[in-house]
Formats: C-alpha cells, sequence, structure tokens
C-alpha cells in the first residue's frame, strides 16, 4: 500500500468500522430517500400529464376506447420500474461507498484541493508525496463544509480503496464521506514542491503514524 510506503498512517480496521463515518452513512442514506421522494413529487405530475397526452393522441388518431385504455394500462405498468429505477440510480453512490469502506481501512494522506475550472462543484484532490510531490489526483463532489475546512486548499485527507481505482474519501474526521475517481495524474510538479518548508511539510507530517495516532483512535 503506498500509504505504508510513504510512512503514512492507515488505520487497523476496516473503514465502515470508524464511528463517525457509519454515522455518516445513515444521514447519506436518509437524503437519499429524501432527496428520491423530491424527485417523485416532481416526477409524478409530469408522467401523468405525459400519459393524459398519450390518450388523447391515441384517441385521435384511431377513435378507439380499447386503445386508449391499453395506453394507461401500459404506462401505468410501466412507472413502478421507471420508479425503481430512479431509486436504484440515486443510491449507488452511496452503494459503491459502503462496498469500498467495507472491503478496506483509511489510510491518511495530505493533500492539495482545488475546484475544477469547468464546474465549481466539482473538486480535484491532489494526494502528495513526503517530496510534497503529487502522487494521485482524484476528482469528485466533495461536500461543501469538507472544503471549507481545507485551509488554502490544503489539509488531510482519508483515503478508502485501491488508489488506481475509485476511492471513497473523508475528511479527518472520518465523515463527511463522498467518491474520487482517479484521473491522470498533472505532468508537472506540484506547486508545493518548489515552496520552502513550512505548512504543505506539517501536514506530511500530520500524516506520519505517531503524528495522527492520537485523533484516529478518537475515531475509533
Amino acid at each position: 500500500m503506498l500509504a505504508r510506503e510513504y510512512g503514512y498512517r492507515v488505520l487497523p480496521r476496516k473503514a465502515i468500522d470508524t464511528a463517525s463515518t457509519a454515522r455518516y452513512l445513515g444521514v447519506w442514506r436518509q437524503k437519499a430517500e429524501v432527496d428520491h421522494r423530491a424527485t417523485r413529487r416532481r416526477t409524478v405530475p409530469l408522467y401523468m400529464a405525459f400519459t393524459l397526452i398519450l390518450c388523447v393522441m391515441a384517441a385521435g388518431i384511431t377513435d378507439s376506447g380499447p386503445l386508449t385504455f391499453l395506453t394507461v394500462f401500459v404506462m401505468l405498468g410501466v412507472w413502478p420500474f421507471a420508479d425503481d429505477w430512479s431509486r436504484a440510480q440515486g443510491a449507488r453512490p452511496l452503494a459503491q461507498a459502503r462496498e469500498l469502506l467495507t472491503a478496506s481501512p483509511w489510510q491518511v494522506w495530505p493533500c492539495r484541493v482545488e475546484r475544477t475550472p469547468h464546474n465549481p462543484q466539482m473538486h480535484l484532490v491532489h494526494l502528495l508525496s513526503p517530496d510534497r510531490e503529487v502522487v494521485r489526483t482524484f476528482v469528485g463532489r466533495m461536500p461543501e463544509d469538507a472544503w471549507l475546512s481545507m485551509t488554502d486548499g490544503r489539509g488531510i485527507v482519508l483515503v478508502c480503496g485501491d488508489l488506481r481505482f475509485p476511492v471513497a474519501m473523508a475528511t479527518k474526521r472520518g465523515r463527511p464521506v463522498w467518491l474520487g475517481q482517479p484521473i491522470p495524474t498533472p505532468a508537472r510538479p506540484d506547486a508545493a514542491s518548489a515552496q520552502p518548508p513550512g505548512p504543505v511539510d506539517e501536514l506530511i507530517r500530520q500524516a506520519g503514524q505517531d503524528a495522527v495516532s492520537n485523533w484516529l483512535n478518537d475515531l475509533l
């Protein structure tokens, strides 16, 4: 594991065993349900209007009552499947996060974070080596409170999963949790590597095994 090679701390148990992380997944699940109900409230009137339009068109084209009733029957039959698909789509990120958190422990990484230029709601998370160089970059929708906790766009991030593939991420409190997709690491060296020792070096020190043992134990 690359974090261990760099001397960064890796929690002894699976990430899902972190109390704050497990609690956040419960909040995430509740939010997914609330969002689905809100989507359903918006969608049902539109679906009913669309069904009505199809019925009017069927009646106007064929002047056939049975065909109109068949249209209603088909549309009502399709709705449960469409609703289930919508629910599954909303729950997919949570399911992916839970799978990652159940399989692997948290790794502690110093990082540099920036908003993507094309979408301010998405963030680039650059994981830093002890030499202050970017070793991996992930893109994801970092929650706003996590973004604001990164002083000057730098901080400690917990990472769960194989760094070659999508990972789960969290602040050093173990929450909130979000997903990161790997992207090619920038060819240019990290800007922090050209700076004198300072904040980045302090983050690297904090990611070391001894420096973070106290607050990491509080998460278990």
